[in-house]
């Protein structure tokens, strides 16, 4: 949760859903994972969010949260931002959402096999961190399949 600096919640070390009842927001579009997840949870909780404002780019809700009038749902990676004005807090019962990367097989490009390694690097990191690794990526979309991310067969993700 981005919430600004001097907000009410931002105090604690993490908030409730209930919590946010009432409390403006601004929201990524309504088909991104984001958006779902952030519906749902409010719907788990008995009440509709209130979305003040829709935006694409994440730069844009961070600023607008900075501003002070509203709050917004955001991947746990954009609190390595580090906006002045805004403070992250991790909601209580919220999912994990995992993501899937797909290429071309057989593309060799130097820059690519550099993002590859360094995404390996970082499932391995959370694996290691997690007693048992997620076995299910979903889509931007939210449609989810299984699969095994990044297994040690690198010629089977290629």
């Amino acid at each position: 949760m981005a919430l600004p600096a001097e907000h009410r919640l931002a105090e604690q070390d993490d908030v409730s859903v209930e919590s946010l009842r009432g409390e403006p927001m601004v929201s990524y579009p309504s088909d991104s994972a984001v958006a779902m997840i952030t519906h749902e949870l409010c719907r788990a909780a008995w009440f509709k969010p209130k979305v003040l404002q829709v935006v694409s780019e994440t730069s844009t809700l961070i600023s607008l949260v900075a501003g002070g009038s509203c709050v917004a749902v955001v991947p746990q990676p954009v609190s390595a931002l580090g906006t002045p004005g805004v403070v992250f807090r991790r909601i209580r019962g919220s999912p994990s959402v995992d993501l899937a990367v797909a290429w071309r097989s057989g593309d060799r490009r130097p820059l690519l096999e550099a993002l590859i390694d360094v995404i390996r690097a970082s499932v391995q990191h959370a694996e290691s961190a997690h007693s048992s690794p997620t076995r299910s990526l979903a889509s931007p979309h939210g449609a989810a399949e299984a699969a095994t991310p990044f297994n040690n067969d690198s010629e089977s993700q290629r």
